[in-house]
């Protein structure tokens, strides 16, 4: 297993070329299992394990600063077995500390007794100088680690995310989604520009992490920018970044952009049709030359970006009406992929629903199922809202539903009443006279729920504006005791 020295075994390399530069003396960097990290040429046994390190270990159990100042006469070289053999003179050391342990020495050695000499002289400026160098290694050390954990993080966030899209993906049986899934599958690997076009609600932004996460750029993290939630005097800022003090209020640090945040990734425009026109001017170059400059900067950035945009707008009406560049339309719709409305695919709408009752369900803690007359009803509304409406609903119900099945009573309004007011003379389609039935049942057996007595079934005959009579042929009529 690696140690936390020998992750940047690299970094401590070159560091320790430097010191030995500027002071003229020779240094080495051992980690908590004796192997010499990184060395100056006079230092063997490089990348092994040291055998002989007596000195070294008394900095490990005291995890304090030490010094030999002349190797024959020392007692903690009398414990060594190589003392004989030693090449070194002199040795001054100091610990590297991680997470408030000791996990490696950093050492200047004198390899002649003039070295020696000028190593005793100024013992107490080499340890104030290792002090610093054990330091910054370190502090090199622990960016490493937090970029680590970071990464790791990210890593789990990217697999979550693919394991949820494995999970749900974009579901359909219907002969259009089947076809629209074959043109991804086709296309997912390549590198081209996609534009999906569809209504609000039917899953673009799902469609376009499918895509993302069946290409060879899954290993990153999609980046996802609406580009109507942007204001626009900060859409350039957000897509292509700035450098500090480009423009007042600028960050100090300045601002990566999204397309940098997406470089080996995918970055996901949504409500394409919504982007200024000077911006559909820079993004159209971008798309181009695959090089962005941030606002300020004078140096071209490359990146390497799979763009997928989406909209909702018919976009060659937006061209015919000046509000989106023709070229821009060309260069984006290289691969275009429309997704159909949930109306014109009603043969999916049992699989989703059953694939949102899971979700919610499970999230819950609840078992709801749908009736076959609330089925009914369901498949026979129009979906204005598509996909997120039905996902939407489904949640509602779960959320309302304390008996298990769900009864058209628990429907909202306006899913139920478009079903029975806007074409009462389709009823083969929309069962008009079972869904009536249903829905009066139900009312009656809610407002009959906890009445006993002759006088509460009379209270609620007269909220009904029925007689009793009429009220005792109906609870005959729908088996209600």
């Amino acid at each position: 297993m690696q140690t936390e020295l020998n992750k940047i075994a690299d970094f401590i390399q070159a560091f320790v070329n430097a010191i030995a530069a500027i002071l003229n003396v020779e240094v080495t960097v051992v980690d908590r299992n004796m192997k010499r990290i990184a060395a100056t040429a006079k230092f063997n046994q490089l990348g092994e394990q040291i055998q002989h390190a007596s000195f070294f270990e008394k900095i490990f159990h005291t995890q304090r600063p030490s010094i030999v100042e002349n190797a024959k006469m020392s007692d903690v070289c009398n414990q060594c077995g190589n003392r004989f053999n030693c090449a070194e003179f002199a040795d001054i050391a100091y610990p590297i500390f991680f997470d408030n342990n000791v996990c490696g020495v950093i050492s200047i050695a004198a390899f002649s007794e003039e070295e020696r000499i000028i190593l005793q002289d100024n013992k107490r400026k080499f340890e104030q100088f290792l002090k610093y160098m054990s330091m910054l290694i370190e502090s090199k050390m622990m960016t490493v680690h937090h970029s680590q954990e970071l990464e790791n993080q990210l890593d789990e966030v990217i697999n979550n995310n693919r394991k949820h899209l494995n999970e749900l993906g974009f579901i359909g049986q219907n002969q259009q989604i089947k076809a629209m899934l074959s043109l991804v599958n086709k296309v997912s690997c390549s590198d081209s520009t996609i534009l999906i076009m569809g209504d609000s609600g039917t899953g673009k932004e799902v469609l376009a992490n499918v895509i993302h996460n069946n290409s060879p750029r899954s290993h990153k993290l999609m980046i996802s920018v609406n580009c109507s939630a942007i204001p626009e005097n900060l859409i350039e800022s957000e897509l292509f970044g700035y450098e500090a003090g480009a423009f007042t209020g600028a960050k100090s640090s300045g601002h990566i952009g999204k397309f940098e945040l997406a470089n080996n990734s995918t970055l996901f425009l949504d409500e394409i049709s919504e982007l200024p026109l000077l911006a559909q001017s820079k993004l159209l170059r971008v798309l181009q030359e695959q090089k962005i400059t941030r606002i300020g900067g004078a140096h071209e950035i490359p990146i390497n970006v799979r763009v997928i945009c989406a909209t909702n707008q018919d976009l060659l009406k937006l061209v015919e009406q000046n509000r989106f560049r023709l070229d821009l339309y060309y260069r984006i719709n290289v691969i275009p992929i429309t997704i159909p409305a949930l109306k014109s695919r009603r043969d999916d709408i049992p699989l989703l629903i059953e694939a949102f009752i899971q979700i919610y369900n499970k999230k819950f803690k609840k078992s709801i199922h749908i009736s076959s007359t609330v089925m009914s009803a369901l498949l026979n509304y129009d979906w204005p809202g598509n996909v997120r409406e039905l996902k939407n609903i489904v949640e509602y119900l779960a959320n309302i539903n304390e008996t298990g099945e769900v009864q058209l009573s628990d429907l909202p309004k306006n899913v139920l009443l478009p079903n029975t007011i806007n074409t009462p003379c389709d009823t083969e389609r929309f069962q008009l006279k079972s869904l009536l039935f249903e829905y009066e049942k139900n009312i009656l057996q809610q407002l009959l729920k906890n009445t006993i007595t002759t006088e509460e079934k009379r209270l609620v005959a007269k909220k009904l504006g029925i007689g009793l009579s009429t009220l005792y042929k109906k609870m005959e009529l729908f088996n209600i005791s």
